[in-house]
C-alpha cells in the first residue's frame, strides 16, 4: 500500500515538472540541437525548379534565408494542381488525392468532384496534407 501511493505521488509530481516545462527548453536539451543564427536573413532565394544549389538549401535551413517561389513556377503549380483535381472529377485515380497512399494505394478515398461538400473533409485530411500523419498511418 505505501509502495503505491509512493508512486503515485513519483507519478503526480513527473507529470507535473512534464507539463510545466516549455518544449522549447525541452529541445535545446536534446543532444545536437543547436538553433539557427539567421545571419542570412536578409537573403531571398527564389525557386523556379531548376537551379536551386547545395548552398541555397544551408543557406535556407541553417542560416534564415527568406523563400519565394518564381511567378513561372507558380503558374506550373496551379496547372498542376488543377489537372489532379480534374483526373479526380473524370474518375481518374490519383495516389494521395482521391486513393491512399502506400499500401492503401489501392484504397478509395473519394469519387467525383473534389471540391463536393461530401469530399472536401476527405481532400482536407490531414494525412493527404503537408501535416504530420498519425504514426500508425506512416512508414
Amino acid at each position: 500500500m505505501a509502495f503505491s501511493r509512493t508512486l503515485g505521488r513519483a507519478l503526480l509530481v513527473s507529470g507535473a515538472v512534464l507539463l510545466c516545462t516549455p518544449a522549447a527548453a525541452a529541445a535545446q536539451d536534446q543532444e545536437g540541437f543547436a538553433p539557427i543564427v539567421p545571419s542570412k536573413a536578409h537573403k531571398t532565394i527564389t525557386l523556379t525548379g531548376e537551379d536551386m544549389s547545395i548552398q541555397d538549401v544551408v543557406d535556407i535551413a541553417r542560416h534564415g534565408a527568406k523563400v519565394r517561389i518564381a511567378k513561372s513556377h507558380v503558374d506550373y503549380m496551379n496547372r498542376a494542381y488543377n489537372l489532379i483535381i480534374e483526373a479526380s472529377r473524370q474518375g481518374i485515380p490519383v495516389y494521395r488525392c482521391n486513393r491512399g497512399a502506400g499500401a492503401a494505394r489501392e484504397t478509395v478515398i473519394f469519387e467525383g468532384d473534389p471540391y463536393a461538400p461530401a469530399n472536401l473533409a476527405n481532400l482536407l485530411d490531414p494525412c493527404l496534407r503537408a501535416r504530420p500523419c498519425p504514426r500508425e498511418v506512416r512508414r
